[in-house]
């Protein structure tokens, strides 16, 4: 009878060694399920668009996806990250079509570095901008917004928002 035991208690008690293994010290958050992704992960292609509801992208300061057309940035910041393998790293143009909320002055960073500053009129926009070599990198990269007249929507739209995004292509 013993020896039926041992194996239950010996689950049990594996079981909880990992459960208290796993648990994230005090002070560094838990990792989100997207931050753990390594570099084997699906890579953007060069020449095909990604859209609002595209699982190659990570939204971060966006409001939720609006019937697969666009998805509107949330307040002042925000940001798409993706994972490029060694063929994105000759991309040489970031093309970005996006409906503008009105007026907006709009400064886009690619890993830290500013590629872009423009004021736009409301309406939707197609922009085309340089990339320089050797700024996508293998692994995960940050195409930063800062949008400082970001607004209501109109009625009765109570969200604040500057841009409404709905591709991303780099050729």
């Amino acid at each position: 009878m013993n020896s039926q035991l041992l194996p239950v208690v010996t689950t049990v008690s594996a079981f909880i060694v990992f459960l208290a293994g796993c648990k994230p010290s005090p002070s560094e958050p838990p990792l989100r399920a997207a931050e753990k992704t390594t570099a084997a992960s699906p890579s953007l292609v060069i020449g095909k668009s990604e859209g609002p509801d595209s699982s190659l992208l990570r939204f971060n300061g966006w409001y939720d996806n609006e019937g697969k057309v666009l998805r509107w940035s949330e307040g002042n910041k925000s940001s798409l990250d993706f994972f490029a393998d060694a063929s994105l790293e000759k991309a040489k143009k970031l093309l970005l079509n996006a409906y503008m909320n009105g007026e907006q002055r709009v400064t886009i960073s690619l890993n830290g570095r500013k590629l872009y500053t423009e004021q736009l009129q409301g309406a939707s926009q197609s922009l085309s901008i340089n990339i320089p070599t050797g700024l996508i990198v293998s692994g995960k990269n940050s195409l930063a917004f800062e949008l400082p007249d970001a607004k209501l929507g109109s009625e009765p739209d109570q969200r604040i928002m500057a841009l409404g995004f709905q591709s991303i292509t780099l050729e």
